[in-house]
């Protein structure tokens, strides 16, 4: 029985150093770059650092499963009409980050979005 409590606190003790170790590299990443791109399930979360604030931008997409991870941004018409303020006018750069967090040829933007 001791056994099995010993094992248990050790689980406990490594999911805690590993979800307090991706925190920390998730707030380094921000401070250094001024920006985090995060996937979260059928979400891309772009997350931006200034003057000390965070803000974020939620973009939704879909994983396929032998090919890219594609986003559907509103398009170039849509997007300084959907997006925050701050966001506005920076479509290319925000995609940019995007791309570059993914990489090239495991991201694929599309204009045909499901619609709910």
């Amino acid at each position: 029985m001791l056994l099995a409590w010993c094992a248990l606190a050790i689980l406990l003790i490594l999911l805690g150093y590993t979800l307090f170790k991706g925190y920390l590299r998730n707030k380094y990443t921000l401070r250094k770059r001024g920006y985090l791109v995060q996937h979260v399930g059928h979400h891309v979360h772009y997350h931006e650092l200034v003057d000390g604030t965070v803000r974020t931008l939620d973009l939704s997409g879909e994983i396929t499963v032998r090919g890219p991870y594609l986003l559907y941004p509103p398009n170039s018409n849509e997007w300084d009409h959907t997006v925050p303020a701050w966001a506005r006018g920076r479509r290319n750069e925000i995609l940019e980050r995007v791309r570059t967090f993914f990489g090239r040829e495991h991201f694929e933007l599309s204009d045909d979005r499901p619609r709910p």
